[in-house]
Formats: structure tokens, C-alpha cells, sequence
């Protein structure tokens, strides 16, 4: 069996600028090598902003997109949170866009806080 390879990105965010963020991103995916799972941070697009109405993006446009994008591109598990507007209220909704790999094949969630991939357990302070 081998090895789930997860990469953690940590970076100064552009201040309330989401296409700086995800070009910023971006080169740093590019720069991480092979990985099977790749955590941005929470509200990664933005940062804290209390302007959700005027930043929050709709469900399957830009950031999901691009997350896609980057799923696709790279074959690893990709999740972090932005500012969604659902039916004009805001929430601040994680993201997983995952493009399977044989390393993820046949992971599941046996709980709401516990990710199981085979004989190997993943416990929520992962994520």
C-alpha cells in the first residue's frame, strides 16, 4: 500500500482580491510536486472580509471552477473554503473537487469528522 501524500498551503492572502489569490495560488500548486491532497486555507479567495455581499460568489462559478481546473490538472483531492451566496445569504462553504486517483479510490466518509481510505484513517484536525 502506498502512502497518501497530503500538502498543507499556507499563504499571505491579497486582501479581498479573489484573482490575485487564485493566480497566487495557482503558482503555488505548480510548485508543490506530485501529492494526492492539497488544503488551502479557509476563505483562501479573500480572506476574513465582513463585504460578503459584494464578494461572494454563486455555487459552480469561479473559485469552484478553478478548483476544478486545478483537480483536473494536477489529480489530487483539492479543498478550501470561500464566500458562497446561496439564495442571497452568505456562508463561508468548503470546497472538495476531487479528481480520483487510485490512492483515493475508495475513500468515504464514515462520519462527518472521520475521512476512511482503506485500512487508513483520516481524523477531522486533518482537515
Amino acid at each position: 500500500m502506498q502512502d497518501l501524500r497530503i500538502t498543507i498551503v499556507q499563504a499571505d492572502l491579497h486582501w479581498e482580491d479573489i484573482g490575485a489569490n487564485l493566480a497566487s495560488f495557482e503558482e503555488k500548486i505548480w510548485g508543490i510536486g506530485p501529492t494526492d491532497v492539497i488544503i488551502l486555507p479557509e476563505m483562501f479567495t479573500t480572506g476574513f472580509t465582513m463585504q460578503a455581499g459584494r464578494l461572494a460568489e454563486m455555487m459552480n462559478m469561479r473559485t469552484f471552477k478553478w478548483m476544478r481546473q486545478m483537480a483536473d490538472q494536477t489529480g489530487a483531492l483539492i479543498l478550501g473554503s470561500f464566500i458562497a451566496n446561496v439564495h442571497d445569504r452568505y456562508y463561508n462553504r468548503l470546497l472538495w473537487n476531487l479528481k480520483f486517483s487510485k490512492k483515493l479510490k475508495g475513500c468515504r466518509f464514515r462520519s462527518t469528522t472521520e475521512l476512511v481510505c482503506a485500512s487508513r484513517r483520516f481524523n477531522k484536525s486533518l482537515f
